[in-house]
């Protein structure tokens, strides 16, 4: 892992691995380097999910409740109780599909990309 000026630290690839200044815990990558899951700080943290042949077929959003902190270079499981929101996005050729799940509401949007 390389350190880089302004907080960020990068693979032998060139993928960026952490970034204080932003408040990105880790991100770990695939062996193609695809994203696969970014932690921040705060607790919350984004995944990605791929096909075979690289293709983008979810995001998911989890946002963490307040109070929840996750240390530099580590990820964090989020307990039922630690999550705020679930926001999972799913990619269907030309379409997306969004869901947000809180503590509060459900709600689901079909949207053109």
């Amino acid at each position: 892992m390389v350190a880089a000026e302004g907080g960020g630290a990068y693979d032998a690839c060139g993928n960026m691995t952490s970034d204080s200044s932003r408040g990105i815990a880790s991100i770990e990558y695939d062996n193609l380097n695809h994203p696969l899951r970014a932690q921040f700080t705060d607790g919350s943290h984004t995944e990605w999910v791929y096909s075979a042949d690289g293709t983008k077929l979810r995001t998911v959003h989890t946002t963490a409740a307040d109070g929840v902190t996750v240390q530099m270079g580590s990820t964090l499981e989020l307990t039922p109780e630690m999550v705020l929101h679930h926001d999972p996005t799913d990619y269907r050729g030309h379409w997306s599909l969004r869901t947000v799940i809180s503590h509060a509401s459900y709600s689901r949007a079909a949207t053109p990309r």
